[in-house]
C-alpha cells in the first residue's frame, strides 16, 4: 500500500512537471498571479451580481407596489367619475335639455377616459399570470365594457327622455358594482402574488451568499497548495531558461550584460535583452509592411529570371489577379505578354544597376486586358554578401493623368475657339466676314486640320460652302457639289446631308474604319481621320453647317462635341441676330399673341406709379382678372379659338380703358390693371363691378359660335396692401386665389386675409390629426312621412368632435376639406360608417332606414368615384339599400354628361339618389327629366319664404308638382314650424326634415329614439 502511494505521488509530480514546462518562464510566473486574480474576480462578480440582483429584486418589488398603488387610484378616479355622473342623473329633471345634454357629454367622456386608464394600468394577462388573475382579469374587462355601454345608455336615455333615466342608470350602477367586486378581488390576488415573491427573494439571498462564501475558501486552499508545487517545480529551470533567453537574443542581436546570483534578476536581464531585440524587428517589419501595402503605388519585387517573388494588395487590386495567381510567374509573360523589347532590356539594364534604368513610364495589362500606364521607380537586391539577386519596383498608375492631359488639351483648344468665335460674334455683322472669321479661329487655335461653313439653299435643295480655312482650293472644289439634300438622291446621305436633315451635329471618328463614308480614300490621303458635322440652327430649322476635320482618331468626344454643338449655336444665334435684334426687345416686354405688355413691362410701369402716387399722395390699384372656364374653351374648340379670345378679350379691355399702357397680359388666361390714382377705396370697388357687369355682357364671335365670359378678379390697393410693384402683384394674385375658391366674383386683399389663411393652413393640419385619430363622427336627422309622422329614412351629417374645442360646426371645416382634397379621404370614411351603421341595425332587428349621405363636388368628379361605391357597399349584399346619395342640384350642372353617366352606374347597383338643395342650381327641365335620380329636396330658402309671401307659397307648391309629375318624391328640409309643416302636408309633400321634429343627433340617441319601433316606409 505505501508502494502504491509512493508511486502514485511520484506519478503526480511527473505530470505537474510535464505540465508546467508547458509554460515559458514568464508564463510560469505569472500562473499564480493569474490564478489569483481569476479567483479573486469571480468571487468579486459573484458578489456584485447579488447585489445587483438584489438591487433589481427591491426595484420590481418597489414598482410592483407602486403599480398596486396606480391600480387602486384610477380605480378611484373611475369612482369619483361616477358618482358626479350617478348625481347629474338623478336631477336629470331638474334642468332644460340643452344644459343636461352638455354637462351629461362632458361627464360621459371623463367616465369613458377613466375607464380606459384602468383597463390599461393593470398588468396584461400574460402566460407567467396565475389562471384565477386571468380570469378575473378578462372578466373585469367585460364588465367595464358593459358598464361604458350601459352609462352611454343611461346618458342618451336622460337627454331623450328623462322618465325612464333612472331603469338604465340603477343597471350602470349594477355594472359598477360587479366591476367593484372584480377590481378588489385582482387587488387581492395581486397583494398575496407580491408578499410571495418577497419571501421568496429573501430565502434565495441568503442561500446565494452562502454558497459563495463557500466557494471562496474552497478555492483559496486549493490555490495555497498549488502555490507551494509550483515554487518547487520553477525553481530547477530557472538557470536552463535564463541560457536559452541569453542564446536567442543574442542571435536576434542583443548584447545583455547579465550578471548577480539573484536568479529572478537574472531572468528578468535575460527577459528584458530578448524582449527589446523583439520589438525593434516587429517594428522595423511593421513600418516596411505598411510602407509597401498601405500607399496607393505598385510594388513588386522580381528575381534575376524576372519572375514574381512579392506583390502588393494594390497591385492585384488594380489588375485582378489573386495573390496564388501571381507568385512565382513571369513577370513580362503575366503583365506585359506582347510587349516591346525595350522593356526587357531596361529589366536587363536595371540587374547591371545602370542608371538609366532606375526611372521609365510603361503600359501593363490587366486581367480583363486593360492597359494601364505606370511611372515605375526601380533599384536592385542584393544578398547579405552583396550579390544583386533581382529588382524591387514601385509604381505609380498614370492612366487616368494622362488621358485627363490629353482630354484638357483638346477641351482648351475648343473653349479657345468659342472664346475667340463669341468674341466674334459681339462685334462682326457682316455674314461673310462672321463665317471666314470662324473658320480661321477653329484652325488656329483649335488645332482643326481643316474647317468650313457652307449655308442651305432651299430653292436648289443643296448645302454650298461659303467660307474656309485650312482647306486647298482642289478640295473645295471637289466638295462643291457634293451635298444634295434629296435622300433619294446617291449623294443624298452624306454626313453634311444627314446633319441637316436631322438638326443634330454628325460624328465620324475614324473614317478608315466606316464603310459607309463618301470619298474616304481622298480624306486619308490628306491626313484626315475623323470629322464632325454641325448643323447652324436658326429658328429650329438648320440654315447651313460648320464642318470640323481632325488628323486624329477619336478626335471627337461627348463632351467636346456639346462643346462644338454650342459653338454652333453661337455661330447661329449671330446669324440671326441682327435682323431679330429689334424683334427680341419687343418679345422682352410684350404678349406677342395679344400686343399687351407682359409681366415683365407691366411691373416696371406700376413701378414708376407707385412712385408717382407716393409723390402725389394718393393711392393706385393693381388688379388681376381670370377668364373662367378657359381651359375648357380651349380644349373643347381648340387652341387657335382660345388664342382668338385671347385677343377678343385684350382688345375689349383696352377699348373699355382706353390705355393700353394700364393693361398686360400676364399668364395663359390672366390679365392685369393697374389704376394709376385712386381717390377712394370705394371707387375701385365700382369700377371693377361695373366693367364686370359688362364683360359679362359682351358677346364674343368665335368659330361660329357666340360666347359670354365669366371673370374673377383679385385687387391689391397701394400703399395698404404693398410698398412696391412686386408685393402688390403678389397680394393681388393672393386676393384672386381666395376669391376663387370662395365663390365671389372679386375681392380685395387685406391682411385680415391674410390671417385667413394662415388660419386655415392650422385647421388643415388639425383636420388632418383628426381623420387619423378618428375625430370625426356622424350625426343623423330623421327624415319623417308627413301623412304618417313615422320616421322613414335619415341623413347622417359629419361633425368634427375636436378634442381642444368640442364639436366644430361643418361650416368651418367642409369647406377645407373641399379646398385641400381631404374630402376624399373622409366622404369615403362617411360612407363606409354609414354602412356600418346601418347594416348594424338590421342586423340587430331594428327598424334600419335608408341613410342619406351628402356627395361633394370633388368626390363625384373624381374618376374613382363609382369604384369606392361599389367597394363600400360590396362588403354585404343588403348594404344597397341602406344607401341613397345627395347631390347637389349645381353640383350636377358643372357636367351635365358626366353627372347622368355617372348616376346612371351608381343607380344600376341599387343605390338610390337624391337632389339635393332644388331650385338653387338653375337647372334644365330638359335635363331634369334625364336624370337618373329618384328624390327632389326643396332647399330650406323656399321653405323658409313658403310662409312669409304668396309667391314663395307658389314655388313650392310648383316644385312638388312637377316632381310628382316626374315621379320623384319630395323632402323638404329645413321645417322648423307647425304652420310649414301644415302647409307642406297641404301641398302633398312627401317627407320633411328639421328641427320641428328633431335636430340631428348622435348615432346611439338616435338607435334608441327612432328605431326601436318599425319605422314606416
Amino acid at each position: 500500500m505505501q508502494a502504491f502511494s509512493d508511486n502514485a505521488a511520484i506519478h503526480l509530480k511527473s505530470s505537474l512537471i510535464r505540465f508546467f514546462r508547458g509554460f515559458s518562464l514568464r508564463q510560469r510566473f505569472l500562473v499564480l498571479p493569474l490564478l489569483g486574480l481569476v479567483v479573486c474576480s469571480l468571487l468579486t462578480a459573484a458578489f456584485v451580481y447579488e447585489s445587483q440582483r438584489q438591487n433589481a429584486l427591491l426595484n420590481r418589488t418597489e414598482q410592483d407596489l407602486t403599480a398596486f398603488n396606480r391600480y387602486a387610484g384610477v380605480f378611484v378616479n373611475l369612482t369619483e367619475q361616477h358618482i358626479a355622473l350617478d348625481s347629474l342623473l338623478d336631477s336629470s329633471g331638474k334642468m332644460d335639455e340643452a344644459t343636461l345634454y352638455d354637462q351629461a357629454k362632458q361627464h360621459l367622456y371623463k367616465v369613458q377616459q377613466a375607464v380606459r386608464e384602468l383597463e390599461q394600468a393593470l398588468p396584461s394577462g400574460d402566460e407567467s399570470a396565475s389562471r384565477d388573475f386571468a380570469a378575473l382579469r378578462n372578466e373585469l374587462t367585460v364588465n367595464a365594457q358593459a358598464y361604458r355601454k350601459t352609462v352611454n345608455a343611461a346618458v342618451a336615455m336622460a337627454t331623450v327622455d328623462a322618465v325612464h333615466a333612472p331603469d338604465h342608470l340603477d343597471r350602470a350602477n349594477e355594472r359598477f358594482s360587479a366591476m367593484n367586486r372584480t377590481f378588489i378581488g385582482l387587488l387581492d390576488l395581486e397583494r398575496n402574488r407580491i408578499n410571495a415573491e418577497i419571501t421568496a427573494r429573501i430565502r434565495q439571498s441568503g442561500i446565494s451568499r452562502t454558497t459563495i462564501a463557500f466557494i471562496g475558501v474552497s478555492t483559496a486552499a486549493v490555490l495555497f497548495f498549488l502555490s507551494v508545487v509550483l515554487s518547487r517545480l520553477l525553481t530547477g529551470s530557472i538557470e536552463k531558461q535564463i541560457r536559452i533567453l541569453t542564446d536567442l537574443g543574442a542571435q536576434a542581436g542583443a548584447r545583455p550584460g547579465i550578471g548577480g546570483s539573484d536568479e529572478v534578476e537574472r531572468m528578468t536581464q535575460a527577459v528584458a535583452a530578448f524582449r527589446q531585440s523583439l520589438l525593434e524587428l516587429r517594428e522595423s517589419e511593421r513600418r516596411y509592411s505598411d510602407l509597401l501595402q498601405h500607399v496607393e503605388l505598385l510594388s513588386v519585387m522580381l528575381d534575376r529570371d524576372a519572375r514574381i517573388t512579392y506583390c502588393n494588395e494594390y497591385l492585384l487590386r488594380l489588375t485582378g489577379w489573386r495573390h496564388e495567381e501571381v507568385i512565382g510567374r513571369d513577370w513580362f509573360e503575366l503583365f506585359v505578354r506582347a510587349g516591346p523589347d525595350d522593356l526587357k532590356a531596361n529589366f536587363v539594364a536595371l540587374l547591371a544597376n545602370r542608371p538609366e534604368a532606375r526611372h521609365h513610364e510603361s503600359e501593363i495589362l490587366t486581367r480583363s486586358g486593360e492597359r494601364r500606364l505606370i511611372r515605375w521607380n526601380n533599384s536592385v537586391l542584393r544578398s547579405a554578401a552583396g550579390d544583386v539577386i533581382g529588382t524591387a519596383s514601385i509604381g505609380e498608375d498614370i492612366s487616368e493623368q494622362k488621358r485627363a492631359e490629353i482630354r484638357i488639351k483638346r477641351l482648351n483648344r475648343v473653349y479657345a475657339v468659342l472664346s475667340g468665335i463669341n468674341t466674334l460674334i459681339v462685334r462682326v455683322r457682316d455674314r461673310g466676314e462672321l463665317f471666314s472669321e470662324a473658320c480661321r479661329i477653329a484652325v488656329e487655335h483649335g488645332h482643326f486640320q481643316m474647317a468650313w461653313i457652307g449655308v442651305v439653299d432651299r430653292n436648289a435643295m443643296k448645302i454650298v460652302p461659303i467660307a474656309s480655312a485650312g482647306a486647298e482650293p482642289e478640295f473645295l472644289a471637289l466638295i462643291e457639289d457634293l451635298f444634295p439634300l434629296h435622300d433619294d438622291t446617291p449623294l443624298g446621305n452624306t454626313l453634311t446631308a444627314c446633319a441637316v436633315r436631322g438638326k443634330k451635329a454628325v460624328v465620324c471618328n475614324s473614317i478608315r474604319e466606316d464603310p459607309t463614308f463618301l470619298y474616304a480614300k481622298q480624306h486619308l490621303e490628306r491626313g484626315t481621320a475623323s470629322m464632325a458635322i454641325l448643323p447652324l440652327l436658326v429658328s429650329d430649322e438648320a440654315v447651313g453647317v460648320l464642318a470640323l476635320y481632325a488628323d486624329e482618331e477619336g478626335f471627337f468626344d461627348e463632351e467636346e462635341i456639346r462643346l462644338l454643338t454650342e459653338l454652333a449655336s453661337d455661330i447661329g444665334f449671330a446669324l440671326d441676330h441682327i435682323e431679330k435684334e429689334a424683334r427680341l426687345d419687343y418679345l422682352a416686354y410684350y404678349d406677342v399673341l395679344t400686343g399687351l405688355a407682359n409681366r415683365t413691362l407691366f411691373l416696371e410701369r406700376v413701378a414708376q406709379y407707385t412712385r408717382s402716387a407716393a409723390s402725389g399722395g394718393h393711392k393706385l390699384a393693381v388688379a388681376l382678372i381670370d377668364l373662367e372656364r378657359f381651359k375648357n374653351i380651349n380644349d373643347s374648340l381648340g387652341q387657335a379659338v382660345g388664342d382668338e379670345l385671347l385677343r377678343q378679350v385684350a382688345e375689349w379691355l383696352t377699348r373699355n380703358l382706353g390705355d393700353a399702357n394700364l393693361l398686360a397680359r400676364v399668364g395663359a388666361d390672366h390679365f392685369a390693371v393697374v389704376l394709376p390714382e385712386v381717390k377712394h377705396d370705394g371707387d375701385v370697388a365700382r369700377i371693377v363691378e361695373k366693367a364686370m357687369a359688362a364683360f359679362l355682357d359682351h358677346p364674343y364671335h368665335l368659330k361660329d359660335a357666340v360666347l359670354r365670359i365669366a371673370a374673377k378678379v383679385g385687387v391689391a390697393l397701394f400703399p395698404d396692401d404693398g410698398a412696391d410693384a412686386d408685393a402688390l402683384f403678389k397680394n393681388a394674385e393672393a386676393a384672386l386665389k381666395k376669391a376663387k375658391t370662395s365663390g365671389d366674383r372679386y375681392l380685395f386683399y387685406t391682411q385680415k386675409m391674410t390671417e385667413t389663411v394662415a388660419g386655415r393652413l392650422t385647421l388643415e393640419n388639425q383636420l388632418r390629426q383628426g381623420l387619423d385619430k378618428e375625430e370625426f363622427v356622424l350625426h343623423y336627422q330623421p327624415k319623417v312621412n308627413l301623412a304618417s309622422g313615422k320616421v322613414t329614412g335619415a341623413e347622417a351629417l359629419i361633425r368634427w368632435n375636436d378634442p381642444r374645442t368640442g364639436l366644430v360646426p361643418p361650416g368651418r371645416f367642409i369647406p377645407v376639406l373641399e379646398e385641400t382634397g381631404l374630402i376624399y379621404e373622409v366622404g369615403r370614411w362617411a360612407l363606409r360608417k354609414a354602412i356600418e351603421d346601418y347594416l348594424r341595425w338590421r342586423n340587430a332587428g331594428l327598424a334600419a332606414v335608408r341613410i342619406a349621405v351628402n356627395v361633394s363636388p370633388l368626390q363625384l368628379r373624381n374618376r374613382a368615384f363609382i369604384a369606392e361605391i361599389k367597394e363600400v357597399i360590396g362588403i354585404d349584399a343588403h348594404a344597397a339599400a341602406g344607401l341613397e346619395l345627395e347631390i347637389t342640384e349645381g353640383m350636377i350642372m358643372e357636367n351635365v354628361k358626366h353627372s347622368v353617366a355617372s348616376l346612371q352606374a351608381i343607380r344600376a347597383m341599387g343605390v338610390t339618389i337624391a337632389i339635393d338643395d332644388f331650385g338653387t342650381g338653375y337647372s334644365s327641365l330638359g335635363y331634369l327629366s334625364k336624370l337618373p335620380v329618384h328624390t327632389l329636396k326643396i332647399d330650406r330658402s323656399f321653405v323658409n319664404e313658403m310662409t312669409g309671401a304668396p309667391e314663395g307659397l307658389a314655388l313650392v307648391s310648383t316644385i312638388i308638382n312637377l316632381a310628382h309629375a316626374l315621379k320623384l318624391k319630395v323632402v323638404a328640409e329645413g321645417v322648423e314650424t307647425e304652420e310649414q309643416s301644415r302647409l307642406l302636408r297641404l301641398l302633398n309633400c312627401d317627407e320633411m326634415q328639421g328641427f320641428l321634429f328633431s335636430k340631428p343627433v348622435p348615432g346611439e340617441i338616435f338607435e334608441a329614439k327612432f328605431l326601436l319601433a318599425p319605422a314606416a316606409g
